[in-house]
């Protein structure tokens, strides 16, 4: 399928998906959706990061308690999404329902090219219990090459008898990398020979394994022809500055915006396993294994959680929600603000203060 038609289709698709109305949702309106095939089921609360975009037919996945990134293509044209929810099934009862605030996605973005295919949405209240998998930044992003092991998740339809709704993964390898724009691995190729995703599984997670075992959010799903021969994604440490200077908060808690090696006191204690299913949804799937003070790229933080604001949730900013909402920080201040009213937000204050006040805020420029 060509990308004209291809991107036809998905405008046709999103503008034609019925609107939800109701708190307590019943979302058979997904029934056409598509998704994870040659893969498998994944286990009850394997993967709970990855999320189902509420009344459209897209995955996403969580990368700081209150905002989740999916692709571009979900919300241009499209009928927006009014919540996320975290589960296993979205049609069954379980999981954790969260209201979104607002959405947006990269200008750049082009429905005939799919480049720059990423945005985000910020949540109205922090998913503080969901273990969260940090995305690939800095040196780490040295292991993007040919032939890379990768699990894609995602929800919906497949090639199975389950029907819809069920999240599934499959691991698939990397097959070739793109540079779009000037920007290296801007896109890569993932899957093939019935190991893929498909319409529905947009904006779902890309998870890689580290050499030394952790687990890191390498992209989002993007694109493809017909299902099983394989699709595109969008590596996403491309897109971490214009997401922090946009939504005014901080999501890399290893790394500068630009991936300089800058580690917080909550650069650690990721889930170890985040495929294997650990707990119950009352308590965000938590309680697995996590991993040691990372030190991928550099030394590590000296404690964990040690974020210098003294309410214990490693944020930084001192109100005890984890979100790490500048406006709330208690590091040094500056005179910005960041979180306006309507959908382009921070887009009055110059990109580069704004860049700099994020820094600020999380206390990585000194300033003496």
């Amino acid at each position: 399928m060509s990308g004209s038609s291809l991107a036809a289709f998905a405008v046709a698709l999103f503008q034609s998906w019925p609107a939800d109305n109701g708190a307590a949702r019943e979302i058979e309106s997904k029934s056409e959706r598509s998704a994870i095939f040659g893969g498998e089921q994944a286990a009850p609360c394997a993967w709970p990061s990855a999320a189902s975009m509420e009344g459209q037919a897209c995955s996403a996945i969580l990368i700081a308690p209150r905002l989740v990134v999916l692709a571009a293509h979900c919300l241009a044209g499209a009928v927006l999404p009014k919540s996320v929810r975290f589960t296993d099934d979205w049609s069954g009862n379980l999981g954790i329902e969260i209201e979104i605030e607002s959405c947006e996605y990269d200008a750049r973005f082009d429905s005939e090219s799919f480049a720059h295919d990423i945005g985000y949405c910020v949540l109205v209240q922090p998913a503080v219990a969901i273990p969260i998998v940090p995305v690939l930044m800095g040196c780490e992003t040295e292991i993007i090459t040919v032939g890379l092991s990768t699990t894609l998740v995602g929800f919906g339809s497949a090639d199975d008898d389950l029907g819809d709704g069920p999240k599934r993964a499959v691991a698939t390898t990397l097959q070739s990398i793109h540079t779009v724009d000037g920007l290296v691995a801007e896109e890569v190729f993932i899957g093939g020979s019935g190991e893929d995703s498909c319409q529905g599984d947009s904006g779902g997670p890309v998870y890689v394994e580290l050499d030394n075992g952790e687990w890191r959010v390498l992209g989002v799903i993007s694109h493809g022809g017909s299902c099983g021969e394989g699709g595109y994604a969008k590596p996403l440490h491309h897109a971490i500055p214009w997401i922090e200077m946009s939504a005014g908060m901080d999501v890399t808690p290893c790394h500068d915006a630009n991936g300089t090696w800058n580690p917080g006191g909550h650069c650690g204690q990721f889930p170890a396993e985040p495929g294997r299913g650990v707990g119950l949804w009352e308590s965000g799937c938590s309680g697995g294994p996590t991993t040691r003070m990372a030190d991928t790229c550099g030394d590590p933080a000296t404690s964990a959680f040690g974020d210098g604001d003294g309410d214990g949730d490693g944020d930084g900013d001192g109100d005890g929600d984890g979100d790490g909402d500048l406006e709330d920080a208690r590091k040094p201040r500056v005179g910005c603000t960041v979180r306006e009213s309507g959908p382009r937000r921070g887009r009055s204050l110059d990109g580069v203060l704004l860049l700099l006040c994020v820094f600020l805020r999380r206390g990585r420029l000194r300033v003496k």
